[in-house]
């Protein structure tokens, strides 16, 4: 039976959405009326788009004497129908995304900090993993260094590695990535901790975090020009 290749890569990676989701849901013991308005948004259209998608695929595409079948042609002619409204609560959530990123992140540094409560570094972590989930910089820079000094959760150098680099990497806007994340990213690559030695790597992000004023990049940066 034929499937159309397209709607299967959308849900495949719908579905995949779904399911880390889920499991991430689940790690951090939250429950779902514990998420923003908008994220809880985010995992219902999500859902409901990974579902309307499968029907299409499992619908066969064409009938007996080789014809486009018309439960194809119904299935997908009521996809299109709904498919701005997805588009519209993804740009409902895109909209607020990095609002509640920021606010999710400054409820991590109340946790990490003991402001106006006692310190929990354990949730310090829930709240800024799930803001550097949003692509929040100061966020991923907070958990790569859980991840590093075993702040929270378990250390793990590889995953300390993982989100220096996130962060190091993020560009949005005229924000040109974490220039802090950027230098420690620098030392992993530099050093080989939790990533391949890569000196030239190293380097480039050095520089990066160099030109926007990190003085202990520029140091690196110099001492590896001599």
């Amino acid at each position: 039976m034929c499937r159309i290749n397209s709607w299967a890569i959308i849900y495949d990676g719908s579905a995949k959405l779904c399911s880390s989701t889920s499991e991430k849901l689940h790690c951090y013991n939250i429950k779902i009326t514990d998420l923003s308005i908008p994220e809880q948004q985010l995992v219902r259209v999500t859902r409901s788009l990974a579902g309307a998608v499968k029907i299409i695929i499992d619908t066969p595409m064409l009938s007996k004497d080789g014809q486009l079948s018309n439960e194809a042609k119904g299935n997908y002619a009521e996809l299109m129908l709904e498919m701005p409204k997805y588009r519209s609560e993804y740009e409902k959530f895109n909209f607020h995304e990095q609002t509640v990123a920021e606010s999710l992140y400054n409820e991590g540094e109340s946790s990490y900090l003991g402001r106006e409560k006692d310190i929990d570094e354990k949730k310090a972590f829930e709240f800024y993993s799930r803001a550097a989930s949003l692509g929040y910089a100061k966020a991923q820079y907070k958990v790569a260094r859980c991840y590093e000094f075993g702040r929270g959760v378990n250390k793990n150098m590889t995953n300390a590695s993982l989100w220096y680099r996130k962060a190091a990497e993020l560009y949005a806007a005229a924000v040109m990535g974490h220039a802090r994340a950027q230098y420690k990213f620098g030392l992993c690559c530099e050093f080989g901790r939790g990533c391949p030695k890569n000196v030239e790597l190293a380097y480039k992000s050095y520089m990066k975090a160099a030109q926007q004023g990190d003085k202990d990049a520029q140091q690196k940066i110099q001492r590896l020009n001599h």
